[in-house]
């Protein structure tokens, strides 16, 4: 990833025994004791390189790895999805200096011309946020209870798309969420500390 933010926050509530805005020992129970934490993070998307099927048919290329499609032509399109990340192929192409649409497959013994990690993929973005109250039961033990939601928002973070160009019905689209995706998730915890 070529970009990468990560924001942390945390604020004690200033209200409560012994704090900025002191109150009785009773209300403390109530609106004393509070704290909110949030983590957000934002990423950019992953690099990749888009490729042709059947690649391994053009053996004089030296690897079966380098199956990089020739740009022809504009591959953005104007709103970048799920349906449709890039500009693709209606049909498979079978023939070499075959083109269609942004793409064409590479001459014999040629590499395609798309650059190394050109095209990009979904950012990811998320926020975690949680809330604590922490009560004093005596001087030396403490109660603390907690709840945690994590993607708060339940933001979609998508994958990355299919990167074979001329797959009709499934190039370009995305059919599955970032591998460190997770959808909004609540818990409750409680600690005691003495």
């Amino acid at each position: 990833r070529n970009l990468a933010f990560v924001f942390t926050g945390s604020w004690e509530i200033p209200v409560g025994v012994g704090r900025r805005f002191s109150v009785p020992k009773t209300a403390d129970y109530v609106v004393g004791g509070w704290q909110m934490n949030t983590v957000f993070t934002w990423t950019s998307g992953l690099p990749f390189i888009p490729g042709y099927q059947n690649c391994t048919q053009d053996q004089d290329t030296g690897d079966g790895n380098l199956c990089r499609a020739d740009v022809v032509g504009p591959w953005q399109v104007s709103n970048p999805g799920q349906n449709g990340w890039f500009a693709t192929c209606s049909s498979v192409l079978t023939a070499n200096g075959q083109g269609c649409g942004a793409w064409a497959r590479p001459q014999k013994g040629q590499i395609g011309n798309v650059g190394r990690d050109t095209l990009y993929g979904p950012h990811f973005a998320q926020l975690d946020f949680s809330v604590f109250k922490e009560v004093a039961l005596r001087e030396t033990l403490k109660l603390q209870v907690r709840a945690e939601a994590f993607n708060f928002g339940n933001h979609t973070n998508l994958g990355q798309p299919v990167v074979t160009v001329d797959a009709p019905g499934r190039a370009g689209r995305i059919f599955a969420t970032a591998g460190t995706y997770i959808p909004e998730t609540w818990q409750m915890g409680m600690r005691l500390q003495f």
